[in-house]
């Protein structure tokens, strides 16, 4: 692991219609679009799809780190997550979060 801080920058861009562009230097770029439960086509990326995998990547890559560490053999693991959003609770956000289900297989 490099020294703190760490930075992360991406750049988005769209026109008045159609997808976001995300660009991050040195990744290909993603076409984001509004889920169809917010009146997108559903079948993009969707900002909400990607704070449900930011998540899930954590707890794998976290996983990974710390069984290297501690040299602990495995070969397989996968995370589903599921969030729900719910009625407006929390003021700044006009959201609120909840875990659904989150199941894991280690092998």
């Amino acid at each position: 692991m490099t020294d703190l801080p760490h930075k992360y920058k991406v750049k988005t861009s769209a026109q008045a219609e159609g997808d976001v562009m995300v660009e991050g230097e040195g990744l290909p770029s993603l076409a984001i679009n509004s889920p169809a439960q917010f009146g997108g086509p559903g079948n993009r990326w969707s900002p909400e799809m990607l704070l449900v995998a930011a998540m899930a990547n954590c707890i794998v890559l976290s996983f990974r780190a710390i069984a290297r560490a501690s040299k602990f053999n495995w070969t397989h693991l996968s995370c589903e997550l599921c969030l729900g959003f719910h009625e407006p609770l929390a003021a700044f956000l006009g959201i609120s979060l909840s875990l659904l289900d989150a199941q894991t297989e280690l092998l």
